[in-house]
């Protein structure tokens, strides 16, 4: 009986030092990992880096631009068949703005923040219909904004989408007054502008918008990425050097 003991005693002592030495499993994560941090690491080598920041307009929800749908992927694919090893890194929350946010969206600003760094190449934002009711503040965090992406990514290219509008009414006044700020703000960065309120993308087109015409469709999705193909890929030319030549 005591040797039995004894030899219990001993396996358990040898458990226990074998665990000591393991690494315990790691514990569940109480939060979401930054946008960055998730996939900073998940750009292949060699391949030149596109940040979209936005709201749902880039975002998508799953009505509309829900993950192989949405514009941003469709870019890249787009990049790919042009000739251009791109990877298009998507920080956009829906509800999010230029000076606007809520708990799970942040401010553009703050998607910056997270999303773009000094081996960036492209840095596309897009939207801007959330401010609307900031109008006052919008000029400036808009100049902001992008002065954060240019002192972040100083060799990034950079492309401005204005907010959008789907309803078949003409737009109202206070978005084509946050288009005309955000407008403004990119004139001061010297950044390209593309308007889609005023090149008319949805033209009150049903098949391009959800059923309240206040999201994107898939199909609305897929027109965004042809709009901006020639622009992004235009601008992602200019990041990517010559054979034989460093940039």
């Amino acid at each position: 009986m005591t040797r039995s003991v004894g030899a219990l005693l001993l396996t358990l002592a040898v458990l226990v030092a074998a665990c000591a030495g393991r690494t315990p499993p790691p514990k569940p994560s109480t939060g979401a990992l930054s946008p960055a941090t998730e996939t900073a690491s998940r750009t292949p080598a060699g391949a030149l880096q596109a940040v979209v920041i936005g709201d749902e307009f880039a975002a998508g929800i799953m009505a509309g631009g829900f993950g192989s749908k949405n514009w941003p992927a469709s870019l890249q694919r787009l990049a790919g068949q042009s000739g251009i090893d791109a990877y298009f890194r998507n920080f956009s929350r829906g509800g999010a703005g230029y000076t606007v946010t809520v708990p799970s969206s942040p401010t553009f600003g703050e998607q910056v923040t997270r999303g773009v760094n000094r081996d960036t190449n492209l840095v596309l934002l897009a939207g801007g219909a959330n401010d609307v009711n900031s109008l006052p503040a919008l000029h400036d965090a808009a100049v902001a904004t992008l002065d954060h992406v240019k002192s972040t990514a100083p060799r990034a290219g950079m492309l401005i989408v204005g907010p959008s509008w789907y309803r078949r009414e003409p737009p109202d006044e206070a978005i084509l007054a946050a288009r005309n700020m955000i407008r403004d703000a990119a004139a001061e960065a010297g950044a390209p502008f593309i308007d889609p309120i005023a090149e008319d993308w949805f033209a009150g087109d049903d098949k391009l918008v959800s059923p309240d015409h206040l999201q994107l469709s898939h199909a609305g999705q897929q027109v965004v990425a042809d709009r901006l193909a020639q622009p992004v890929i235009h601008a992602l030319r200019q990041q990517h050097p010559a054979p034989g030549r460093s940039r």
